[in-house]
This record gives structure tokens, C-alpha cells and sequence, in this order.
């Protein structure tokens, strides 16, 4: 029996066309018919598989399904009998574990290896025997590497040459936090080892895989790592509670990018940490970028001692724990010295004035005189305001430029002036906390309190290295707002240095003052200059880029706009220089950050970016950081169930980060707008982890899915930094409210202490099991699968994979009326979703004219076709639950795409099969075109789908009052969770709602509530009333009539029913949405409501089910409700 591998099944059978999971095929003889099969969960928990017999014509390629009942057992049979006894490779890598089913002989590397220079060159090969002689004494170690130091790729590499060099089998996993991550080192380890990916090192992602039954080294995501243990227990559960041995096989595993702190890699985490008392073979190796190492290192301090002490295990507990942390391995990276000033010494390069009425100045009492303040300028609020502090005047060049007021004259600084600052000893510019600089940090002591909580006396005296006008200066700011006109005084000033003062040039001035790069306290390392590799000799004309750190958008609008009104910015070519970067902003804006001036032009560089400047992209030749300490980060408010975008400061995290920016290619300067005592002392070490600020709906099916048997707010205590306890809450009532969760009568735990209140038993439903293999927010995923139900599989995917992932509108920064006016073009039904899901069709059926209709329409191209991608990946889910017909992969159906002129190939797999559509079974995909979708996102189509936009994201609704003046914007309402009084709320700006004054009802549904400024709703459409007393809530007569719905706890209640007079009775959902309607209407709507959660509870749970003749009535009648074909009249309250 041979290997997909040796039989190169790709290129002799030309099956990519048919899907990417064949396990191995089988040669009958030659000429003779091909076995190929793929692995396919059953609900037993084995890999059943498949079978396809493939007979190869020339360039024809015959398929067929064999019966199934028929060959499955022989091929399950033939599975197990494998001597890796797996499944086969690709049913391990699918699970998580692929090259990790049992132990594999590592092969050497090949003899001539052109990469072993520059992996010798990594900072990391001086550590290797260091890291090596770790794992084998320690069950777990913390690598914290500096970017650029090759762990990433070299780590595991040594693990497996260690073990090839002993002749010991040897089975490496190292997760990822990024798809892109885990296949891009992957394939340079492969590289670097003389292989091609897929050999002895493979790669497994999202419903893709490259592994053999030889691979020994595998790298994937979190979140595959995850599915291979929730496999596991699955397995386990299916077997009767019987324990199989976790990560059988592997033999290390490494975690990589651990600081990033989000909320999977830290429940991973956690349940390795339970894991490694079962498997004490197993070494684990976390690898880290920043400063909170040892909060790792002390986290796994608590392993437990004894094997089978686990939590996980019913009545288990954990076991003694050892007091002494894993061991931290710290390894330097590749980055020159980078010389890190701070506010004070800004403030003292500019000689900068704080005007007392400016939006980042501090607020004086209101005694302390004055009028009111000016008017900001510039729109966007208080910090997003450049203040009216200056005036225009003639320019040396002609036209106008911004000038201070006449209080705070401009200040010209040349080199001689900056050395002489320097030399001064004026703020101890780069001193860190291992010495060099004195300045302001030689006054901290063991003072905790930040600047703006001193008087100015003591003020002065923490910062008296420095002139009067800068402690003046300091005590004027409000160092928590971002001080534009000083920002724009940095920008100038560098922009104005020659360009031989390029970063290496100040450097070497801040030497000849014998001060060195920020300590290790501070997180960057001081290095002597011999272990420095030498620096790029420097170009004539070579200007290093200026690197800008903003919070968002708005900031980066308002600087953008500062600048272009400041003379030294005004004319081109300088003008063309000044680069945004953000991540809503078109692929083609953000190219341009990579581009470099023609060093004729005399132009410097001015990239303005947020966060996404910090890891994600490198900008490689920056000289010159400006880091305003600012960022924005989405916190949650569970009792409010809202979002909100906070402006907050930088963690010594991010700032390393940002100050390492300036250091890539030579020596650079990093100019932080925050003081050196907020950065040494009262700054946080890192960023609140994920965890702590997002809802955690998601984290408990997970908790739930893996079989934990202890109450969800019990395994969330044990994580490294555990949520609040009312967060937790919150998310098992959302589960409860959307029926994914049930809880059963409390029971009184085994070893409970006396007195404790028993906890409810938290399981899942068959929707929160569904819901728990879906890879998107819960709601989505709700979304989903009703759409399939109700036959709008294809249009639900759409917006599912909008919501998932973002939207393709592109806000090009100089086109934004164009833009808008183009996506309005497109709006349908007054609501976000369809209006997206036009867009997209119309991309999709463009056929070779799609990328021009594209550029005409400001969509991104890449959005949309990774929206396309995600779909079939979604719909594989979708077919593997049987909510729609089996066996469509997402190769295959990208296979019928590529028919279909390019098309995302969903929408004809779904309705002919991918067997069919291959072979041309519809007119449509027999000419080279994708099966025509009529667009009814107008009518009755876009009304369902509304509607299950209801059911999905119900109770998230806005109640519209409209105003009786004409043209006058509605009063938005929404419900807040414990208040009696509604929250009134706008629809946000992106909207294609923002300015619609008339509604088609009364509700609006929205995908989330945000709050920036005010509170905003994003992705909002009007529903009909009929779809929220189908699907929404708890329904009832008031009075007492009868419920239906779901009551708390999950649980149905009914009461009796009572006889009423003639007239109009009151139907309410949760006892907040109320329609007034005929009595003779009553019953039919609450029939009608039972009737079809009786069948989508008989759905979900059995979705193979083909519905009778009366569950496709009751469909029918509830779409004809929605579409308002035969809907009584409803009165609303």
C-alpha cells in the first residue's frame, strides 16, 4: 500500500479537484482502477472513510461513490491495521496532531545545507546546548527571545537533530497563534533542512494540511491544537468515560508567541497545564517576545506532582505543586541599539509651550480665570483636535503656513544645538536602569506617585536636570491626551535634520555623552558594541523613515491633516510622503509604506500608523520612532452586554515593541510622548490579556466541548489570569438565552465542603454542540445553521463570513465620498448584511471582470476572496454535520469555482453536488458560469434572511421612535440589562443606515453595540414584527395565557390557558417587546411558534433528516408570515 507521497496522486490523477484529505491510495495493479480515500468524523468518534474509485483516462478523471455501508467497515478495518495506527496522516492532521499519531525516526538533514551560515548567525545558535540540556531536565521551559532571534524556527530544529544524533524516535508540535505563522515557518524549516513541506516537516491549519506519515515536526495553529483535544474527549466520551493517553505520540511541544495573551493561547495553557500530570514524558517549551516570562514560568511552577491528580477527572484535584518556577531562558535579538527619549526630553528638544486652553492641557479650576475655551479646530473631539493655539502666515516659499502663537515661538534647532543638549546631560537621553544617562531617572527613588499627582515643586525636583520651561511645561499637560502641536514639532524637526544625521548619526552623539540603550528593566537590553553586527554604511541621500504610533483613525486624519498645512509638508514632493497606515485603508495605500523616496527628491518618509506597525508589518528602513503611548483596545461590559473602544495607554510591552521598530536595519532614535518615571514605574509590564476584556461565550462551549465536568467558573479561576466571575456569568446566561447551553437541577458536588451552595450541571444542547465545532462567534454560527435549514445556505454563508471576518468596503484616505457613494449603490433592505452580500454576489458572478469591477467599486479584492475561502471552509463544516449534503470539501468546491469562471463554487455544490457540477450538470455550470442568483434582497429573500438575523442575534434589538417633523433622525432605544430606563444609542457612522430617517419597522437587529464617543450599533437591519414573535425569546399572552419560548434555566414553561372575550389581546416577548393583536390571531401565532421550534429542535438534533410534507408546511407558512404574503396587523407599543 502506498502513500498519496510516492504515488504522487496530485499530478498523476490531477485529485486536488476533489479534495485535499486523501489518506493513501491503493495501486490494484497497473492500469487497474486507483483506491482513494479521506477521513470523515463519525459520531462514534473513529475516522470512517469514503471511498472513490478513480479510474484514470488520459487527461479524464472518472468519480463515483461505492456504497457506502459496503466498504466502509473494510476500509475502517484497513485503518486500524496501519502500523501508525492513526487514522492515517491526514486524519491526525486533521484533529490536530498530524506527524504526532506515534513515535517517528527523524531523518538527517541534507549533507549540503546552504542556509547553515546564516542559522549558525542567529543570535539563538550560541543557546542551543543551553535550550537542549533545559528541556531534558524540565518537563517545561520558558524561552523569552527577542524579535529576530530564530526561535521560532531553530528551537524545534534542535530537537530533532538532538534526537536524530541519538537515534531517538522523536515527535515535535509547535502551535501558532497565526494560520500564516504556522505555514510560513513551516516552510522555511523545511527549507532550511534541504526538504520539501509535507516530508519529515508538515504544516496543518484550518481545513488544510501538509504532512506524511514521515512527519516528525509539525506546526499548526492554536486553534488545531485545540480540536485535536476536544477530539480526544470526545473520543474518550464516546468510549464510555475510558481515558486514552492525550497528545499520544508527541513527544514536545512548543508554544509559540505566548505574550500575545489571547484568550485560546491562554486556555491552552491551562489545559496543558492540567495535561503534563498525565503525560510526564511530554516537554513543553514556551516561547515568548516580551517582559512577562516569568509570570509563565511561575504559572507552571504549579504543575501537579502526581500523575492521574487531574482536574479534569471527576473528583479530581489538583495535586502538590512544586514552589519553583520553569525555568526562563532569555535570548538577545538581532536589532541595533536603539536610543529611547521621553517626553521630558521632547519637551526640552522644542522648547515646546503648553497653551492653557488646549485640548491636552490640564484642566484649571474654575476660579483659576479665563473664558471659554477655544473651539477646536479640527473635528473629532477633545483628543482629536488640533486647538486653535496657531495662526497662518506667508511662507519663505509662497502660500500659508501653521505657525504657534505668539507666546510660543517656533524654535529652529540645528545639529550643533541637539549635540549640545545631549552633551549637556539635559535628560538623560537612552540612560537606562543599568546607568549611563543620570538625568530624571536618578530622581525617582522609591516615589510610586505619577507626574500629574505632584506639586509643582516636587515636579521640578524629579525633573531638575532639566530647564524650568520643561518642568513648566510638564505640570501644564495632561499626559494622558496626545499633545498634537508638539507631536507636529517632533515630526518637523526630524524631517529638517541633514540626511547624513540620519538614526546611526544620533546614536553616536548620544555615546560621546557614555550613555547606552534602556536597560533590561525596561526591555531592551544593553549589549556592548562588539556583539553589535556592523550597521549598513550609510547612502548619500539617505533619509530614514519617521514612524508615527496613533491610537486609530481619527488620529492619524488629524495629524495627516496637520501636517499637509505645515510648510516643510505642504509641497511636493514631500507632500506625496506623508503615509497612512491602518488596516481598514485599501491594500494598495498600505503598499505604499514599503515603498522609499528617490533619494534625489530630498523627501523623508512620514508613516503615520497604529498598533499594526508594532508586529505585524515591518517598515524596514525607519530611523526614527515617535510613540505617542496611545492605543485602542476593545473591552467588554458584560452586565451591559457592550463593547467599548478604549483609548488607553501603551503597556513597557508595546512600547519595547514600538521603540524596537527604529533599531531594524542601523542604530535608531525612539522618541516616547510619556515620561521616563510613567514608563520605570507606573506603566503596566503588559496589556490586559483577552481573556479579561471579551466576551467568553465562546471560552465556555469550549470549556464545555473538552468535557470538563466542573462548573465553567471554576475551570476559568484556574487560568493564568482569570476573567471576573460576572463575565462568566454572563456568558452561560447568553448560552442558556440562545439555547446552546442548558442547566440541569443543582447537584451537590463529591467533596464539596459542608454548606457550599451546589452548582447547576452545565451541558450542552445539540445546537451548542454544533455550535462548538463552528469556528465563529456563537451567534454566527446560529446564523448558519438556520439558514441552512431554511434553505439560504449560500446567502447565510455570505454573511456569516462578512461578520467573521470584515467588511470589503474600502475608505481609500483621499476617495472617502466616492467610496460611500459606490456602497450605496449597492444597499439592500436597509441593512448591512444584504448590502454586503450584493456586493459580493455581484463580485462573484463578474466572472473575468470581477478585479475591475472591484477597482470601480472601492471593494478589496483580497477581503472578498478571503470572505470566498472561508465560505467553503464553513460550508465543509456545514456538510460534515449534515446540515447540507455530504462530502463537500472546500478543494472540491473551489474545484467547481474554478468552473464556474472563478466563482466561490458554494452555492452550485450546494445544490448539485460536487459530482455533479464537475461534470456539468447544470446548464449554467456547463457553460462556464456559476448558476444564476436571482437577486430578491429586496423582497421576499431578504426578508427571511433578516429574519434569521433575528434569530440569530436576538435580544440585540433598537426599538425606533421616528420623529413627527419630517426629515428630523429617529430616537434609537435599546434595552440595558438590570435598568429599567432604555439606553438610547446611534447607528454608527459606517452604517448604510447612518442617515436613514425613515425605517421599513419598528426593530432594528444589530451585530454589536460599541461604545467610542457616544454608543453606536453596527451592522443593524430592520425585521419584521412577525420574525421576532417567531424566533425571538420567550412569547406570551399577558394575563397568563401560554408561553412559548425558552424560559430560564432553559428549561419550557406552560400555563394554562384561559378563555377570553372578543377584542384584541397583548403578546410579549420577554416581558419587553409588546404587539397588541386580534384574539382570533393569538392562538394561530403561538401554534404556529411551537410548531416550528418542535421542528428545529428535531432538526438540529438530527440534521440528516430529510423534513415530512407538514415540517415543510410549517417552514412555508412562517416564510410567507416574514414576507407579509398573509400576516395579520399587528399593533406595536
Amino acid at each position: 500500500m502506498a502513500s498519496a507521497d510516492e504515488y504522487s496522486i496530485r499530478s498523476a490523477l490531477q485529485l486536488t479537484s476533489l479534495g485535499a484529505d486523501v489518506h493513501f491510495v491503493e495501486a490494484l495493479a497497473p492500469g487497474q482502477p486507483v483506491l482513494a480515500y479521506y477521513a470523515d468524523e463519525s459520531e462514534e468518534g473513529w475516522y470512517d472513510a469514503r471511498v472513490l474509485r478513480v479510474h484514470s483516462g488520459g487527461s479524464q478523471v472518472d468519480v463515483r461513490y461505492d456504497e457506502y455501508e459496503q466498504i466502509a467497515t473494510v476500509v475502517r478495518e484497513a485503518v486500524r491495521a496501519r502500523p501508525s495506527a492513526g487514522g492515517g496522516p491526514t486524519a491526525r492532521a486533521r484533529r490536530g496532531g498530524g506527524g504526532g499519531g506515534g513515535h517517528v525516526r527523524v531523518p538527517p538533514p541534507a549533507a549540503a545545507n546552504p542556509f547553515q551560515a546564516q542559522r549558525e548567525a542567529l543570535p539563538v545558535f550560541a543557546y542551543r546546548q543551553r535550550v537542549l540540556d533545559a528541556i531534558k531536565q524540565h518537563q517545561v521551559v520558558v524561552i523569552e527571545g527577542d524579535t529576530g532571534c530564530g526561535k521560532s524556527t531553530q528551537l524545534p530544529q534542535y530537537v530533532l537533530e538532538a534526537a536524530a544524533a541519538d537515534g531517538l524516535p522523536c515527535s515535535v508540535v509547535v502551535a501558532q497563534p497565526r494560520r500564516i505563522s504556522a505555514m510560513g515557518v513551516a516552510e522555511r524549516v523545511a527549507a532550511e533542512r534541504g526538504e520539501r513541506i509535507g516530508g519529515a516537516v508538515g504544516y496543518t491549519i484550518r481545513l488544510e494540511s501538509k504532512t506524511s506519515a514521515q512527519t516528525c515536526l509539525l506546526f499548526c495553529t492554536t486553534g488545531i491544537l485545540m480540536r485535536r483535544l476536544s477530539d480526544e474527549a470526545d473520543a474518550a466520551a464516546a468510549a464510555g468515560g475510558v481515558r486514552a493517553q492525550k497528545l499520544a505520540g508527541v513527544t514536545h511541544l512548543f508554544v509559540d508567541e505566548v505574550h500575545e495573551r489571547s484568550m485560546e493561547s491562554d486556555f491552552l495553557l491551562m489545559v496543558l497545564r492540567d495535561l503534563l500530570a498525565e503525560r510526564p514524558d511530554l516537554r513543553l517549551v514556551l516561547m515568548s517576545a516580551t517582559l512577562d516570562a516569568g509570570l509563565f514560568a511561575r504559572y507552571f511552577a504549579a504543575v501537579p506532582a502526581a500523575a492521574g491528580a487531574r482536574a479534569h477527572g471527576a473528583g479530581g484535584t489538583l495535586g502538590a505543586a512544586s514552589d519553583v518556577p520553569a525555568p526562563v531562558i532569555a535570548v538577545p535579538g538581532r536589532t541595533f541599539p536603539v536610543t529611547a527619549l521621553f517626553l521630558e526630553d521632547a519637551l526640552e528638544l522644542t522648547g515646546h509651550r503648553v497653551r492653557p486652553r488646549a485640548d491636552w492641557a490640564r484642566k484649571l479650576p474654575k476660579n483659576a480665570g479665563g473664558g471659554p475655551a477655544t473651539a477646536p479646530a479640527y473635528g473629532g473631539g477633545a483628543r482629536g483636535a488640533r486647538g486653535g493655539g496657531m495662526h497662518r502666515v506667508p511662507s519663505e516659499q509662497g502660500g500659508m503656513a501653521w505657525l504657534p502663537q505668539p507666546h510660543a515661538p517656533a524654535r529652529t534647532h540645528s545639529d550643533t544645538q541637539l549635540a549640545t543638549h545631549w552633551r549637556a546631560g539635559a535628560g538623560g537621553a537612552g540612560g537606562g536602569s543599568g546607568g549611563g544617562g543620570g538625568g530624571a531617572h536618578a530622581a525617582f527613588g522609591e516615589d510610586q506617585r505619577a507626574d500629574m499627582d505632584l506639586p509643582p515643586i516636587e515636579l521640578a525636583q524629579r525633573y531638575a536636570s532639566y530647564s524650568a520651561k520643561t518642568a513648566e511645561a510638564l505640570g501644564a499637560l495632561d499626559h494622558s491626551a496626545i499633545n498634537y502641536e508638539l507631536l507636529v514639532e517632533l515630526i518637523v524637526f526630524l524631517k529638517a535634520q541633514p540626511s547624513e544625521r540620519s538614526a546611526k548619526a544620533l546614536n553616536e552623539l548620544a555615546r560621546d555623552k557614555h550613555t547606552a540603550p534602556l536597560g533590561p528593566a525596561a526591555g531592551v537590553r544593553a549589549r556592548a558594541p562588539a556583539e553589535l553586527p556592523p550597521a549598513p554604511p550609510a547612502q548619500p541621500g539617505d533619509g530614514d523613515a519617521i514612524l508615527v504610533f496613533l491610537p486609530g483613525l481619527k488620529e492619524i486624519t488629524t495629524v495627516h491633516e496637520m501636517l499637509l498645512e505645515n510648510s516643510h509638508f505642504a509641497r511636493e514632493p514631500q507632500r506625496s510622503w506623508i503615509v497612512p497606515l491602518h488596516s481598514t485603508l485599501p491594500p494598495d495605500d498600505q503598499r505604499r509604506v514599503f515603498l522609499r523616496p528617490p533619494p534625489e527628491l530630498g523627501a523623508r518618509k512620514v508613516v503615520l500608523a497604529t498598533n499594526i506597525a508594532e508586529t505585524a508589518i515591518t517598515v524596514d528602513d525607519v530611523g526614527f520612532v515617535i510613540d505617542t503611548g496611545r492605543m485602542k483596545e476593545t473591552r467588554y461590559d458584560p452586565s451591559r452586554r457592550m463593547e467599548s473602544l478604549d483609548e488607553v495607554q501603551v503597556s513597557r510591552a508595546n512600547a519595547k515593541q514600538r521603540r524596537g521598530r527604529a533599531g531594524r536595519v542601523r542604530p535608531g532614535v525612539a522618541i516616547h510622548l510619556f515620561t521616563r518615571h510613567a514608563h520605570e514605574v507606573t506603566m503596566a509590564g503588559h496589556q490586559v490579556p483577552e481573556v479579561c476584556r471579551v466576551p467568553l461565550d465562546r471560552l465556555v462551549l469550549t470549556i464545555k466541548a473538552l468535557r470538563y465536568p466542573q462548573p465553567a467558573a471554576d475551570v476559568c479561576a484556574r487560568l493564568i489570569e482569570p476573567p471576573s466571575a460576572e463575565a462568566v456569568r454572563r456568558a452561560i446566561a447568553e448560552l442558556v438565552e440562545i439555547d446552546a447551553l442548558q442547566l440541569s437541577e443543582p447537584q451537590p458536588a463529591a467533596g464539596a465542603r459542608a454548606g457550599a451552595p451546589p452548582a447547576a450541571v452545565e451541558e450542552l444542547t445539540a445546537l451548542g454542540e454544533h455550535l462548538a465545532k463552528l469556528p465563529v462567534d456563537v451567534r454566527i454560527g446560529k446564523l448558519l445553521l438556520f439558514g441552512a435549514i431554511f434553505d439560504v445556505a449560500d446567502e447565510a454563508l455570505t454573511v456569516a463570513a462578512t461578520l467573521s471576518f470584515r467588511t470589503p468596503f474600502l475608505a481609500p484616505f483621499d476617495k472617502r465620498a466616492e467610496a460611500d457613494a459606490a456602497k450605496m449603490r449597492f444597499k439592500a433592505g436597509q441593512s448591512d448584511h444584504l448590502t454586503v452580500l450584493r456586493a459580493y454576489r455581484e463580485f462573484d458572478q463578474s466572472g473575468g471582470a470581477r478585479f475591475q469591477m472591484a477597482r470601480e467599486c472601492f471593494l478589496s479584492v483580497r477581503t472578498l476572496q478571503s470572505i470566498a475561502q472561508l465560505k467553503r471552509q464553513l460550508l465543509e463544516l456545514l456538510s460534515d454535520a449534515r446540515f447540507v449534503r455530504p462530502g463537500l470539501r472546500a478543494r472540491a468546491v473551489e474545484a467547481v469555482g474554478r468552473r464556474e469562471r472563478g466563482s466561490d463554487g458554494c452555492r452550485t455544490a450546494i445544490m448539485l453536488g460536487v459530482d455533479a457540477a464537475l461534470d456539468g450538470g447544470a446548464d449554467g455550470a456547463a457553460a462556464g458560469g456559476a448558476l444564476a442568483t436571482p437577486d430578491d434582497l429586496d423582497g421576499s429573500t431578504g426578508e427571511l434572511l433578516k429574519s434569521l438575523l433575528c434569530a440569530a442575534l436576538y435580544p440585540q434589538v433598537v426599538v425606533v421612535e421616528e420623529s413627527k417633523k419630517a426629515g428630523k433622525m429617529p430616537k434609537l432605544l435599546t434595552r440595558e440589562e438590570g435598568s429599567a430606563e432604555p439606553m438610547p444609542v446611534q447607528i454608527h457612522p459606517s452604517s448604510v443606515n447612518a442617515r436613514e430617517a425613515h425605517f421599513a419597522s419598528t426593530y432594528l437587529v444589530y451585530a454589536e453595540k460599541v461604545k467610542t464617543g457616544a454608543v453606536f450599533v453596527r451592522d443593524c437591519a430592520p425585521v419584521s414584527p412577525y420574525a421576532l414573535l417567531m424566533f425571538a425569546g420567550e412569547l406570551r399572552s399577558e394575563g397568563g395565557v401560554r408561553v412559548s419560548g425558552r424560559a430560564k434555566g432553559g428549561r419550557r414553561r406552560q400555563v394554562e390557558q384561559r378563555d377570553a372575550a372578543g377584542g384584541e389581546v397583548v403578546l410579549c416577548i420577554d416581558q419587553w417587546i409588546r404587539f397588541r393583536v386580534p384574539q382570533r390571531v393569538e392562538s394561530l401565532i403561538l401554534d404556529l411558534r411551537e410548531q416550528l421550534e418542535a421542528l428545529l429542535k428535531t432538526k438540529i438534533s438530527r440534521p440528516e433528516l430529510e423534513l415530512s410534507s407538514a415540517g415543510r408546511g410549517v417552514l412555508s407558512a412562517v416564510m410567507s408570515l416574514i414576507a407579509g404574503q398573509h400576516g395579520p396587523g399587528l399593533g406595536g407599543f
